[in-house]
């Protein structure tokens, strides 16, 4: 008798064990879960800023292209200017000379 209740008070010692073993076992499973949830959530945030930071180059980019076609339409028109500049001056010398004949012409 008092073996057999030692073997029933020793099955049921197993028996809780394996429940505990089981319980963690699932504990573990539910956090590990709960990690790659975490996992792929930050992956896929890792995704989203790596393509923020590609539209921001492209921009970017885009940007120093503006400015460097706005610098060479600004040096165009510079030159332009210039040449517009000197016309006018050479029409004013050629306006004064005129005048001044014209002024010989009358005396």
């Amino acid at each position: 008798d008092t073996a057999t209740g030692e073997q029933a008070n020793s099955l049921d010692l197993v028996t809780q064990a394996m429940g505990n073993i089981k319980t963690m076992a699932e504990k573990m499973s539910s956090v590990m879960l709960e990690q790659q949830k975490g996992a792929e959530h930050l992956l896929q945030r890792v995704g989203e800023v790596k393509e923020v930071a590609e539209i921001t180059k492209r921009s970017t980019e885009e940007q120093a292209n503006g400015t460097a076609m706005m610098s060479k339409n600004v040096e165009l028109a510079s030159t332009k200017i210039s040449g517009i500049n000197a016309a006018i001056f050479e029409q004013q010398t050629v306006h004064d000379s005129i005048v001044t004949a014209s002024e010989e012409i009358k005396k």
